[in-house]
């Protein structure tokens, strides 16, 4: 699927706010709770949650404004969230041919993900990578990340750094298989690459074009290195299965 436009991507972003307010303000029981808390037994919201509300609102009135004074557009709406989210919709069009658009969506995001992050379920998110030892995880379309040195980077930028360091990693089909599924999105199990192992070095089965060899041996026990399994299976970029197995 090819990226969307720069004025769709302003319309998600306009669009993210309303689901993140919604969860903000309904946030999912936790595990074991009741759900649907009634009127009068909703805990207080967290504070970084009303500090990342006002935050988003500032920051998407302040867009509001650049919009309505270099646009020439009166700013007819509401001064709530939702609303300046609204008429910002609307001149989706135009701000997308601004040189600031990227900007946008870009810090819109980052509020959206200090709203939603608290609420969203490890299922809800995919890896991205480590910084310091620490797994990120993050939510699905989701432009950039905050790590825990303050620093902002581009998801695909940690995506990529730890795709080409996770290509070299030499471990056992079990722990391989973890990090091709997990990092690289391709489901397979440790079982599949032994079995891999013994089919490519049977004589009584015709061999696939790149056999399946382990990186390190000790006594009985196989170490693969995760870019051969990937290879063997045609997961690298450029790689069909069916070529790999021709």
């Amino acid at each position: 699927m090819s990226d969307p436009s720069p004025a769709q991507r302003v319309r998600n972003a306009c669009d993210s706010i309303h689901d993140a307010l919604n969860l903000a303000e309904h946030p999912p029981a936790p595990r074991g709770g009741q759900s649907g808390a009634t009127s009068g037994s909703r805990p207080p919201m967290p504070v970084a949650i009303l500090d990342a509300k006002l935050d988003l609102k500032q920051k998407l009135t302040s867009w509001a404004l650049m919009i309505g004074e270099e646009g020439g557009f009166v700013i007819d709406c509401d001064d709530d969230t939702l609303s300046i989210a609204a008429w910002v919709y609307t001149k989706a069009d135009w701000l997308s041919a601004h040189p600031a658009a990227e900007d946008f969506t870009e810090e819109i995001e980052e509020c959206v993900n200090k709203l939603t992050s608290p609420y969203l379920t490890r299922a809800q998110m995919e890896f991205c990578g480590e910084h310091q030892g620490e797994k990120i995880y993050v939510r699905r379309g989701q432009a950039t990340v905050e790590l825990a040195d303050g620093r902002v980077e581009q998801v695909k930028t940690l995506k990529a750094w730890s795709h080409s360091r996770m290509l070299d990693v030499v471990d056992t089909p079990k722990r391989v298989a973890e990090i091709i599924t997990i990092v690289f999105g391709h489901p397979i199990s440790g079982k599949t690459i032994t079995t891999a192992y013994s089919d490519d070095h049977n004589p009584n089965r015709p061999h696939p074009s790149k056999i399946l060899e382990p990186a390190l041996e000790e006594g009985r026990r196989k170490f693969y290195k995760v870019s051969d399994v990937m290879d063997r299976f045609g997961m690298l970029p450029g790689v069909t299965e069916e070529s790999a197995v021709s």
